[in-house]
């Protein structure tokens, strides 16, 4: 860029500088004292901020403040010091929280995708798990890194941004939290205010729930490779919950016929144990403390639904049962330990590819 382009950027970004600030941002930081009208205006302040940002790569205060000394000195003859331009930088922290959004706002790319949204979190580490944090323990405090594998102290940035092919996402939202917010705590809050989006992230955000309801409250989905295995999961959870509470009841009926009808008290009360503890085992799994804790209380339904099935057929070969009542109450056993089945499957796959 030639010294006359950086010179046109340079007006141009005072200019927009000033619109912002004489209709919105001067509010943010406004002086209620004999000098709110200092000789070294915000608006100055701010676009030298900017200028050196963007286009001189100065990313910190005093590289800012010495290039503005030394080659902008002539636009900006009352420059203060060093001290009193990096006090008016950090009283102008609200303009410039306000001032990333005006600016994500204000210039997205024509090839942005406004329906695809990735989200994504990283750490800013203050220091180590191991000590106690002396700065900022107003909004830091202790997390953990399942990247690094590591706790630490500090923060969490949180990121959403449009999908553009070809090119990193351009940035619509991002907040800082403490470092223990859980990642999918931070989305809920967020995506709960935004409608007809679809959204990819890591498996942090699979909250399979909390999907559910935004695909009906705001046509919006979240795509991971554990919400993809687990839309096919959860509707065969939902079939073998009421299959399970059916088949309980039907062998609940089975033991008051063998009991009161064939005068059996022994075969009748080891199928009522079988028949109706996978039903029950079924909606233990529901509230499973891990996903090891779920394929464990499945697997033993598993087990019990095979035993029914022994039962069945040993009833059927003493003459206790017909076989058309065999048949029915078999076939509804098969369904069940099918989907028992297939759900164990799914899960352990899921636990593999999702660690």
């Amino acid at each position: 860029m030639t010294p006359t382009d950086k010179k046109i950027k340079l007006v141009k970004i005072y200019f927009y500088v000033c619109d912002h600030y004489d209709t919105e941002w001067k509010y943010l930081c406004e002086r209620f004292s004999n000098n709110n009208k200092p000789e070294f205006s915000d608006q100055e302040a701010i676009t030298i901020y900017l200028y050196a940002m963007h286009l001189e790569y100065r990313l910190k205060v005093n590289h800012i403040h010495e290039f503005a000394s030394e080659h902008l000195r002539d636009w900006f003859p009352k420059l203060p010091s060093y001290v009193a331009f990096t006090n008016r930088i950090n009283r102008l922290c609200e303009v410039f929280r306000v001032l990333s959004e005006t600016v994500l706002t204000d210039f997205i790319p024509d090839d942005c995708n406004q329906d695809i949204s990735l989200i994504d979190s990283m750490p800013v580490i203050i220091c180590s798990g191991k000590r106690i944090s002396k700065v900022a323990k107003e909004i830091t405090d202790k997390g953990f890194c399942s990247t690094k594998g590591i706790y630490y102290h500090g923060l969490k940035l949180h990121g959403l941004g449009f999908y553009r092919k070809g090119h990193l996402p351009h940035p619509e939202q991002l907040l800082f939290t403490k470092a223990s917010e859980n990642d999918i705590t931070h989305l809920k809050r967020v995506a709960t205010y935004i409608d007809n989006r679809t959204y990819f992230g890591d498996k942090i955000y699979g909250n399979v729930d909390f999907w559910a309801e935004m695909e009906q409250t705001n046509n919006s989905r979240m795509l991971t490779r554990l919400i993809i295995n687990y839309q096919w999961l959860i509707m065969k959870e939902n079939a073998v919950r009421e299959k399970s509470f059916l088949f309980a009841v039907r062998i609940v009926k089975l033991y008051k016929y063998l009991v009161d009808d064939k005068k059996e008290f022994v075969l009748s009360k080891q199928i009522l144990r079988s028949g109706t503890s996978v039903g029950a085992l079924v909606r233990e799994s529901e509230h499973a403390e891990s996903h090891v804790d779920f394929i464990h209380r499945m697997a033993i339904a598993q087990k019990e639904i095979n035993e029914t099935i022994y039962w069945l057929e040993l009833l059927i070969k003493t003459d206790y049962l017909k076989q058309d009542q065999f048949e029915s109450l078999n076939q509804d056993a098969l369904e069940i330990i099918k989907l028992i089945t297939s759900i164990i499957k799914t899960s352990k796959n899921n636990k593999m590819i999702n660690g």
